[in-house]
C-alpha cells in the first residue's frame, strides 16, 4: 500500500487545532508530526515477525510515526500456517501478507485497487500534470485529427484510383477473354478447315480410284456385251426352248396339283363320312344300351308288378287304380285352370304393356315441352346474367332502372 500523508511540525499542528472546523481539507487527509521523545517501550509479539523489521532505511524523525502506524502489524509469509499465526494474535493485532490482505483474530480484509481513499494525492498530482499537458494534448489531438482527415482524403483518392484501375483491369480482362475466345474459335475453325481439306483430299483419291475401277469394269462389261451380242441369237433360241420347257413343267405341275387337291378333297370327304358313320354307330350303340337298360327296367317293373299282383288282392288294385285316375284327372283340371289363369295374366300383362306404350307415347310431347322449358330457362338466366354484367359494367343501379 502507498501511504498518503503529510509530515508537519508540532507548531503547525497546534495552529490547525486552533482554526475553525470550516478550514478542514476538502478530502480525507492524514497528518503526522515529529515526536519529541522516542524512548517509550513497544510491546512486540515474539512469535510473529513485526512489519517494522522490514524497514531497511528510515529517517530518525519519521521512525516514531511509522512505529505508531505499524504497531501491532506483523508480516505473514506465504509458506507459514495461517491458522497458527492467527492463534498468536492478540486483540487489535493484525497480519499482512505480500498481497496487502489484512488478517485479524476475528476478521479478514482483502486488498483491492482503486478504493475511495487510495492514492488521492497521487491522483491529484496526475490530474494537475494532465491539466498542464492538456493544451499540448489538445493541439496534438487537433493535429492528429487533421492528419487523419488528410490520410482519409488520400485513402479516398487511393480507393477511387484503385476502383478506376479495377474497372480498367476488368475491362482489359473482358477484352482479353473475348480475344481468347475469338482466338480459340479461329483455331477450331482452322483445325476444322484442315480436317475438311484432308477429308476432301481423301475423297478425291477414293473417287479417282473408284473412277479407275469403274473404267476397268466398263471395259470388261463392254467385252462381255460384245460377246453376248455375238451369241444373242443362240441365247434367244435357248431362252425360247427354256420357256417352252418351263411352260410344260408348269402345266404338269398344275395338273399334278389339281390331282392332289382332288385327292385331298376325296380323302377329307371319306374321313368326314367315316366320322359320320362312326358317330351313327356310336349313336346306335348308345340307343341299344338305352333300350337294353329300359328293357331291363321294364322287366324289373314287370317282375315287381307280378309280385305285387300276387301279393295284393284285385279289389285293392282296382281301388288304387281308381284313386290314381281320379287324382290324375284332378291334377289335369288344376293344370288346365293354372294354364287358363296364366293365359289371363298374360293377356292382362299385354293390355298393361299396351297401356304403358300409349302412356309413353302421350308422355313424349310433355317431355319435349319440359326440355324446351329447361332450355328457355337456361337462355333466360344467361340473358339475365348478361344484363346484370352490362349494368355493372356501365355503373347503373338495377333498382333505379
Amino acid at each position: 500500500n502507498k501511504l498518503n500523508a503529510l509530515i508537519a511540525e508540532n507548531t503547525s499542528l497546534k495552529n490547525a487545532e486552533s482554526k475553525s472546523l470550516k478550514a478542514k481539507p476538502p478530502s480525507a487527509l492524514v497528518m503526522g508530526y515529529k515526536a519529541l521523545t522516542t524512548d517509550k517501550p513497544i510491546n512486540i509479539n515474539t512469535k510473529l515477525i513485526p512489519l517494522t523489521s522490514m524497514l531497511k532505511a528510515c529517517d530518525a524523525d519519521l521512525k516514531p510515526v511509522l512505529q505508531d502506524w505499524l504497531a501491532g502489524i506483523y508480516l505473514f509469509a506465504s509458506g507459514d500456517d495461517l491458522h497458527l499465526a492467527i492463534s498468536y494474535l492478540a486483540l487489535g493485532e493484525m497480519l499482512v501478507n505480500q498481497h496487502g490482505d489484512i488478517f485479524s483474530r476475528h476478521s479478514v480484509s482483502y486488498h483491492g485497487e482503486n478504493t475511495g481513499l487510495h492514492g488521492v494525492l497521487e491522483r491529484q498530482q496526475q490530474l494537475e500534470a494532465l491539466q498542464i499537458n492538456l493544451p499540448k494534448l489538445q493541439a496534438d489531438t487537433v493535429a492528429a485529427f487533421k492528419s487523419v482527415e488528410q490520410t482519409e482524403s488520400r485513402l479516398q483518392q487511393a480507393r477511387q484510383a484503385q476502383q478506376l484501375e479495377v474497372n480498367q483491369l476488368r475491362t482489359a480482362t473482358q477484352a482479353q477473354h473475348q480475344a481468347q475466345l475469338t482466338l480459340s474459335q479461329l483455331k477450331q475453325a482452322h483445325i476444322s478447315t484442315l480436317e475438311r481439306q484432308k477429308n476432301i483430299q481423301a475423297d478425291i483419291e477414293n473417287t479417282q480410284a473408284r473412277l479407275i475401277q469403274l473404267l476397268a469394269d466398263k471395259a470388261i462389261k463392254q467385252t462381255d456385251q460384245q460377246a453376248l451380242t455375238a451369241n444373242l441369237s443362240q441365247l434367244e433360241y435357248a431362252k425360247n426352248n427354256d420357256l417352252l420347257v418351263k411352260q410344260q413343267a408348269e402345266q404338269a405341275y398344275f395338273a399334278s396339283r389339281d390331282a392332289v387337291t382332288q385327292a385331298e378333297k376325296k380323302y377329307q370327304e371319306s374321313v368326314f363320312n367315316l366320322k359320320l358313320i362312326h358317330n351313327k354307330i356310336n349313336d346306335l350303340n348308345n340307343k341299344i344300351n338305352v333300350n337294353n337298360e329300359e328293357k331291363i327296367a321294364v322287366l324289373k317293373r314287370r317282375a315287381e308288378a307280378e309280385e305285387l299282383l300276387i301279393l295284393t288282392p284285385m279289389d285293392n288294385l282296382k281301388a288304387n287304380l281308381t284313386d290314381a285316375i281320379n287324382h290324375k284327372q284332378q291334377t289335369e283340371i288344376s293344370l288346365a285352370n293354372a294354364r287358363n289363369h296364366l293365359a289371363e295374366q298374360e293377356q292382362v300383362l299385354q293390355a298393361q304393356e299396351r297401356l304403358r306404350m300409349q302412356n309413353e307415347q302421350q308422355l313424349h310431347p310433355l317431355r319435349d315441352n319440359l326440355e324446351q322449358s329447361r332450355l328457355n330457362e337456361q337462355e333466360a338466366r344467361l340473358h339475365f346474367e348478361q344484363c346484370q354484367a352490362g349494368l355493372v359494367g356501365n355503373g347503373q343501379d338495377e333498382q333505379k332502372l
